[in-house]
């Protein structure tokens, strides 16, 4: 199984890292930057011989921050870093809608995971 909040490992500007919680799951109080993820679609890949061989995850990955400079660069690095761990990702996110005091920026991710023969 694909698990997208657990292959990011993004540092702050403290040096924690940044966490990442599930959509509808961030606790009350939010550190000042924050990750959610969403899954939003998957599906089985069948090949030409009608057999499954892959599962297609479709995520959405939202970065959440009160420090405007640095939306669009902890939003490219954690692309960067989904990429090298076999996720797919293109261009620098869009925007999302802020929540209270929070800037925000999404990006679609979408991972492969083969099956077992």
């Amino acid at each position: 199984m694909v698990r997208l909040e657990n292959d990011l490992n993004i540092t702050g500007i403290d040096g924690a890292k940044i966490p990442v919680y599930i959509e509808g799951e961030a606790p009350e109080i939010l550190p000042d930057e924050y990750f959610t993820v969403s899954e939003d679609y998957t599906s089985t890949a069948v090949s030409a011989d009608n057999i499954a061989r892959s599962y297609l995850y479709e995520f959405t990955l939202k970065f959440y921050t009160k420090n405007t400079e640095r939306l669009y660069d902890v939003t490219i690095d954690a692309i960067n870093q989904l990429k090298a761990k076999g996720y797919d990702a293109s261009g620098i996110g869009y925007h999302s809608p802020t929540y209270k005091e929070w800037y925000a920026r999404a990006v679609d991710v979408e991972k492969f995971e083969d099956l077992e023969e």
